[in-house]
């Protein structure tokens, strides 16, 4: 059963939304839980508008609302100030690109500055990245990585990844989709454009999956929908959404997501029916789970190692045992088109793709922080990872 405690978390995140009578502190309140779960989920600074007024917690809990809160504000105008530079500077060589994600969300959040966002997300044409590095590097930024989908750079806290594609290769149905994404976006002003509103929504809804199938997705994730659906609800042509949804096979998570969405947050569409497939159970299974997770997966514990079993063995329909030795495989020796963007002389020389498997592994062994977390993960009992497999395949990710 969702503790009170919880209950009381999702209660306040709905008032930011709904701006009603504050949520009542419920008598049996874990207070440390309680601010333990908002911070591990990237969400103490929206929790706090929606008690700072109440008084109802003790004043130590209440200092560390309040900080959060100011720590996320004074993040938030560092990275506006630095990411009205990019803009201004992509703008003025008309290279066009498309804001996405955080940046987008931010603005219909309830105060923009109650949306923390870890990096900024921007789409750009694959042919522009050359010249992109140059820009960024002359406004003072630096360069720190690049993967098959996305270069990254960092200047004063601010992280902008500039994705050339919306979805890595290893997801190959999703990758072929969003193939098309210029195709769906709305010019803003100069070179700057947004996704229409429905193509969106259903990346969110991709991005969240994508997260489920790696290292887990937490409660600001579900949040966001909310917000979406709260702000854009009379916008959204829903039958695009499903036709779209189709495509990705998530029409089944996109339930189950709307659904807790709606027993979260009681935020509901007026333009359409949600198919409510979670029971009792199932709810308490999926929201227990979500819950073990941080703001960008599984911040304590990195089950996502355990959950890349399960789907491995999903994959080959094969026994968790073989899907562990498939896993621990793909993380020993990964193909060449892994390494070739941390490993550059693979794409001259992939004869040297031992050598590169050596310093992985070196890297994983001796250097990867949590290592001893993961090992345990990977050997996490059978009968725990077929659990996880059968509440995913109840969602739709299997």
């Amino acid at each position: 059963m969702i503790s009170s405690t919880i209950r009381y978390l999702f209660d306040a995140l709905a008032h930011t939304l709904f701006k009603k009578v504050p949520p009542s502190k419920p008598v049996d309140l874990d207070e440390t839980s309680f601010y333990k779960t908002a911070l591990n989920h990237g969400i103490s600074g929206i929790v706090y508008y929606a008690i700072k007024d109440e008084k109802a917690l003790k004043e130590e809990t209440m200092r560390r609302f309040e900080r959060d809160c100011y720590q996320t504000v004074q993040r938030s105008a560092d990275q506006q100030y630095n990411l009205k530079k990019v803009i201004e500077v992509l703008n003025l060589h008309e290279i066009n690109h498309v804001l996405m994600k955080g940046e987008v969300l931010r603005q219909i959040y309830p105060y923009p500055d109650m949306r923390q966002m870890g990096d900024v997300d921007m789409l750009v044409n694959e042919e522009d990245l050359p010249k992109i590095h140059e820009l960024m590097k002359n406004i003072g930024f630096h360069f720190v990585s690049e993967s098959d989908n996305h270069h990254v750079f960092v200047k004063s806290g601010l992280m902008i990844e500039f994705h050339n594609k919306l979805m890595p290769s290893r997801h190959p149905i999703w990758e072929d989709f969003f193939q098309s994404a210029f195709e769906n976006t709305i010019l803003l002003r100069e070179s700057t454009y947004q996704f229409t509103y429905e193509y969106h929504l259903v990346y969110l809804i991709a991005h969240i999956a994508k997260h489920f199938k790696s290292q887990g997705s937490g409660i600001r994730s579900i949040f966001d929908i909310a917000v979406y659906i709260h702000a854009y609800d009379s916008l959204i042509d829903y039958s695009l959404v499903r036709e779209y949804l189709r495509a990705l096979h998530l029409t089944q998570f996109f339930d189950t997501v709307i659904e807790l969405v709606y027993r979260w947050f009681h935020v509901e569409s007026a333009r359409f029916d949600a198919n409510h497939i979670l029971n009792d159970s199932l709810y308490e299974e999926v929201t227990q789970f979500i819950l073990q997770c941080g703001t960008y997966g599984y911040s304590d514990e990195n089950r996502g190692d355990a959950v890349s079993v399960g789907i491995e063995a999903d994959k080959a329909n094969s026994s968790i045992q073989k899907g562990r030795i498939r896993y621990i495989w793909r993380l020993a020796f990964p193909k060449a088109s892994a390494l070739r963007y941390k490993y550059k002389y693979l794409n001259k020389r992939p004869w040297l793709l031992p050598i590169a498997w050596a310093k992985r592994f070196w890297n994983l062994i001796f250097k990867r922080r949590n290592k001893a977390k993961r090992i345990r993960n990977v050997f996490t009992k059978d009968d725990d990872i077929r659990k996880i497999m059968n509440m995913y395949r109840s969602i739709g990710l299997l």
